[in-house]
């Protein structure tokens, strides 16, 4: 479980194939002294296990379905990567629930830049996406724990500080650039827990809502 609060741009050393999947060798310096063998790191939002532990880096290993709903298989040596160490008891929930497991790519169709250094990002999503995300609500784009500012159909758009973009890789993005998107997971349980009452027409009745307990 992470935040998606960035702690450092890594980078991706090598990718090195191996039947369906990819080894995967990172550089870092910052969070390197708190990785440990087994450990899980938030790579571009990808929760990956550590393999081997290097004096530069570590190498970690993704399946051939991680390659396929994430970017990391387009990574090329060089590539910068934003990392985040799994979440400890006591550390402070600055973002919101990041759990590493990636539903899909958002390609970004426009970005709008001011003069006090922020930006606000629009990116074009999968239909089915879209009922995951409300105004105001929080989405992980390629690990960055970001807040929607708009919401229109199949496009949201997150409005982005100048601190965020220096210190994780969304100052090298552009349009047409493909981030890996997670949503938020309490959504999901709630539209699972929920589905069992719903009613043909999609959406919860009176009768249904007093018969779970609540007073409507």
């Amino acid at each position: 479980m992470f935040t998606g609060i960035i702690q450092e741009v890594g980078k991706l050393v090598r990718a090195t194939s191996k039947g369906r999947g990819k080894e995967l060798a990172f550089s870092c310096s910052k969070i390197l002294p708190e990785i440990h063998l087994g450990d899980s790191v938030c790579c571009n939002g990808v929760c990956l296990s550590a393999t081997h532990i290097l004096d530069t880096g570590f190498n970690a290993f993704a399946v051939g379905e991680t390659l396929s709903k994430t970017n990391l298989g387009k990574l090329q040596a060089g590539h910068e990567v934003n990392m985040e160490l799994a979440l400890l008891p006591t550390t402070r929930l600055s973002g919101h629930y990041v759990t590493g497991h990636i539903d899909g790519l958002a390609v970004v169709s426009s970005i709008q830049k001011f003069s006090d250094g922020s930006i606000e990002m629009t990116l074009t999503m999968p239909d089915s996406f879209s009922r995951y995300c409300i105004p105001k609500g929080s989405v992980a784009l390629n690990g960055i724990s970001l807040t929607i500012a708009k919401l229109q159909g199949r496009q949201l758009t997150v409005a982005v500080i100048p601190v965020t973009i220096a210190h994780t890789t969304l100052n090298k993005v552009t349009v047409g650039s493909s981030l890996n998107l997670e949503l938020d997971i309490m959504g999901k349980y709630a539209e699972k827990l929920l589905g069992p009452y719903k009613p043909d027409g999609g959406s919860l009745s009176l009768q249904k809502l007093n018969q779970m307990g609540y007073d409507a």
